[in-house]
């Protein structure tokens, strides 16, 4: 659902005219450390990577692990944990690998999305089940 989630947002805001107020496709830019030759795909892709992530951490928290339980893991912490996970997953392997393909290698943004989501996987999982979820200890009832 995530990556769903993440080409439809990509598409409203890089290849429909919802948001003509975006700067038009190839514009450059010099970022200060880096030149980037697409603004509105980096525009893009950054802000479909924050609308994704917010969507997958809820997704995640009321369904894909509702049933396992942590002393310390309060919804905040949790949160707090899982987008500092994500600066490494989504910035840096799935948007990284998107701008990195497309601009170097003119891979369509929808196939270079394909490849980015596919090496943030094995990351993702390790660190959502294994910490930010992990099976800590069951809580006591009766």
């Amino acid at each position: 659902m995530g990556f769903l989630n993440y080409q439809a947002t990509l598409f409203l805001l890089y290849d429909s005219p919802v948001f003509r107020f975006l700067p038009a496709k190839d514009t450059n830019a010099d970022l200060g450390f880096v030149a980037h030759s697409d603004l509105r795909l980096l525009i893009s892709t950054l802000a479909a990577t924050e609308i994704t992530l917010l969507g997958m951490f809820i997704g995640h928290h009321l369904w894909t692990f509702r049933s396992r339980n942590r002393a310390s893991g309060s919804v905040l912490l949790k949160a707090g944990q899982y987008h500092a996970k994500m600066i490494v997953s989504a910035l840096l392997i799935f948007t990284g690998s998107i701008n990195l393909l497309v601009v170097q290698f003119g891979v369509y943004p929808y196939v270079a999305a394909a490849a980015g989501a596919t090496l943030a996987f094995a990351w993702n999982w390790l660190w959502d089940s294994l910490v930010i979820w992990g099976q800590g200890k069951k809580l006591q009832t009766g």
